[in-house]
């Protein structure tokens, strides 16, 4: 019976498997392809599981504009990738993207020539003070040592009172969600539990205003849906 049900759901929602290129030789390369080529992660328009978190970081923008009035808000999109999530966000004031991987930032200003892009990481954070800072499925890729600098960082950027938005996959649940995935993953997938979250910003100077679970399932019919992405709104003590 369970071969049966399984060759119906193969049918009835057959799986995509993404064809990506053996080995690369950088991480850049890998993200090159990832944000440039990938029929999945490229489009100007956000996919379904972006689109789900877009909704979360939407509402807890709107606790920042109460925060700060009716002021044009100053935002950074850290990690922004091919910028969709920049280009969302720059309805709520200037927004500027940071991206470590030249080719991507080149990608991301053919796809938004009015979104201001930056190559770079936390060193473009130094001379910056600004209402809101927003890293999207960005932390877990940074090595476990790195992950307080990079909290500390946005901190240090933040204006007083402002805050910071950070959307992350639960480490409860990485061995589980990995065991569907067909691919290599990414170069570097450190996970986070919701607790190493916790600690890490309570440790850079933040408080907890809000969080929000998400559910996903993974691309494969036979996987269970799953607790998967963590959604905090931190506040600058």
């Amino acid at each position: 019976m369970k071969k049966i049900l399984k060759f119906i759901r193969n049918k009835v929602f057959p799986q995509k498997e993404i064809i990506i290129p053996g080995e690369f030789k950088t991480d850049d390369d890998y993200y090159t392809f990832f944000f440039t080529k990938h029929p999945k992660w490229s489009k100007p328009e956000p996919n379904k599981a972006e689109i789900s978190r877009l909704y979360e970081i939407e509402k807890m923008m709107q606790i920042a504009i109460e925060t700060h009035g009716s002021e044009k808000l100053k935002i950074i999109d850290f990690g922004c990738g091919r910028g969709w999530l920049a280009k969302k966000l720059s309805v709520y004031g200037n927004v500027v993207g940071i991206e470590p991987v030249a080719n991507v930032v080149k990608y991301a200003k053919n796809l938004y020539p009015s979104i201001e892009f930056e190559v770079g990481s936390i060193d473009k954070l130094l001379d910056k003070q600004v209402d809101i800072i927003v890293a999207s499925e960005v932390i877990e890729h940074f090595e476990e040592d790195n992950k307080l600098k990079y909290f500390k960082a946005f901190n240090g950027a933040l204006k007083e009172n402002s805050f910071c938005i950070i959307t992350t996959p639960r480490a409860e649940v990485q061995s589980e969600w990995l065991s569907y995935r067909k691919d290599k993953g990414q170069p570097i997938e450190k996970w986070l539990t919701e607790k190493q979250v916790y600690e890490l910003a309570k440790s850079s100077g933040f408080e907890v205003v809000s969080k929000k679970i998400l559910q996903e399932r993974a691309n494969d019919p036979n996987s269970p849906i799953l607790d998967l992405y963590q959604i905090w709104l931190f506040k600058k003590l």
